[in-house]
């Protein structure tokens, strides 16, 4: 159920292939295919208090076809999206977002079971040091 509220979340991260939060590491691998502005993404996910079986679930090791960030305008599975990086103060902060609007999945539209609407995916300040 979607509780409509703001969760901050900090972590290190790593260029982009390393990502360590509070409860997790997360490794990833990038690349681009072509000049399509898609990415072909390798990832690993592991709840640090199950680093001891790390090669057993609930580790999960996934690939995906994504678009680079700050790709600007484009279609996903579920609707349309817009990736952009928004504001830069100087060289080492960036704001960036992403939103998308979501269509029905199937027709008649089911207007209470459909995931219709505005979503904001992520909103971030980015700190280079």
């Amino acid at each position: 159920m979607d509780s409509a509220r703001l969760l901050p979340v900090a972590r290190l991260k790593i260029r982009d292939m390393v990502s360590i939060k509070p409860n997790g590491v997360k490794l990833s691998l990038g690349v681009p295919l072509g000049s399509t502005g898609m990415t072909a993404k390798l990832r690993y996910d592991l709840q640090l208090r199950h680093i001891g079986s790390f090669w057993k679930p609930p580790a999960r090791l996934g690939i995906r076809i994504e678009s680079a960030p700050g790709s600007g305008l484009h279609l996903a599975p579920t609707g349309v999206e817009f990736d952009e990086r928004l504001v830069r103060f100087g060289t080492r902060l960036s704001a960036r977002a992403a939103v998308g609007l979501t269509f029905p999945r199937s027709l008649p539209v089911d207007w209470e079971n459909d995931d219709i609407g505005f979503k904001i995916h992520r909103l971030s300040l980015r700190s280079v040091w």
